[in-house]
């Protein structure tokens, strides 16, 4: 196996790396066999401490929202992964990665047709916070497969034995800890073999072996990261997509003046306005002192220096899009820039063609 850190450091996420050395999914899609051959190289205990990295540090904003909101929504959600990208064979794992985690995030940007209607129905709706959740979530764990597998093309080789790359949740250490419906369902997946898979000793966590040895019966059947949900309600449901929505960059509450001195607030969509062009050295452009980031709305402050959105200038927009982090740039153009560059294109194509119709 190759030495792959997977200690995560504080505010840093799979974003970054994309981001900066542009290893997106075609970069891995091109590299399918090195891919198929580092999922068989790393092995099966890399992998689940993989995976467990993963549970604790998703990279995404909303799901770590979700995490700390509702726990238990987004534990279903990694046990489906875990199934599918620990337990399976080796083609069944290479298949998945490919085409049903790295694969869609090409297509994700490209829907025209908004995923959530204002109101919900109220059947089936564990099904679709099952979609929802699991949209997110499946583009955050691809992003992390992106991230390591660049990593792994320029490691270097360890014995397999190393362990210095992990290290287990603090947490886990803890003589209190009280385990959750994730370590409950570890414990069934793996019983004796969880620790071993931890990199301790069976004594370091005591809560393993009272699971083991308190028979408890496995609750967890083969549909349970799509049915077994405790929020199963639409209004419960409503209240996730209202969180998600209200993240959302090109919606925001703005205060003014009706005239007669009472305060209104209304809602108001920014887009680009008939994607107006200016030159760069427009004099209608002027700097503005604060930056705002175009997704999470933060204010650029200090040294904090904000990232402009590079198609925006190559394309020479009006406003171009700042971000404060690349979280916020890949969050923000999967759910709304992307579709917002694709409008800008298709109307200087209808104008230009206008424009030849004239003078015809």
């Amino acid at each position: 196996m190759r030495f792959l850190q997977l200690n995560k450091n504080v505010g840093k996420s799979p974003y970054n790396t994309i981001l900066e050395f542009r290893c997106e999914p075609n970069f891995v899609l091109n590299r399918s066999e090195l891919f198929e051959l580092m999922i068989k190289e790393q092995g099966l205990t890399f992998w689940f401490r993989f995976w467990l990295t993963f549970c604790f540090h998703p990279g995404c904003q909303d799901l770590i929202a979700i995490q700390e909101l509702w726990p238990e929504v987004l534990s279903f959600v990694k046990m489906g992964i875990h199934r599918r990208f620990l337990q399976d064979s080796h083609e069944n794992v290479c298949k998945y990665c490919m085409n049903e985690v790295i694969r869609p995030m090409l297509l994700k940007s490209q829907e025209k047709k908004p995923f959530f209607k204002k109101k919900l129905p109220e059947e089936r709706s564990a099904d679709q916070l099952h979609e929802l959740v699991s949209k997110c979530a499946t583009m955050a764990f691809g992003s992390a497969l992106c991230e390591v597998f660049f990593k792994w093309l320029v490691a270097n080789y360890v014995d397999d034995n190393c362990q210095c790359y992990w290290t287990i949740p603090a947490e886990y250490l803890d003589p209190k800890f009280k385990p959750r419906l994730l370590e409950e369902f570890l414990v069934i997946q793996w019983k004796g073999n969880l620790s071993k898979l931890l990199g301790v000793a069976k004594d370091q966590v005591p809560w393993v072996t009272k699971l083991l040895n308190g028979n408890k019966d496995q609750i967890f059947g083969e549909d349970e990261d799509k049915n077994a949900y405790k929020y199963n309600s639409a209004k419960f449901l409503q209240e996730v997509v209202e969180y998600i929505h209200n993240k959302n960059r090109n919606r925001r509450n703005v205060t003014g003046d009706n005239g007669d001195g009472e305060e209104i607030s209304t809602k108001k969509t920014f887009v680009p306005k008939a994607f107006a062009l200016k030159p760069s050295n427009s004099n209608t452009m002027e700097a503005k002192k604060f930056r705002q980031c175009s997704y999470c709305k933060a204010y650029e402050e200090g040294s904090r220096k904000f990232k402009k959105c590079k198609r925006c200038v190559d394309e020479k927009w009006k406003e171009t899009r700042y971000y404060c982090d690349a979280v916020c740039q890949i969050d923000d153009w999967y759910q709304v820039h992307h579709e917002e560059h694709t409008r800008y294109k298709e109307h200087k194509l209808v104008k230009t063609r206008d424009n030849r119709a004239k003078t015809v």
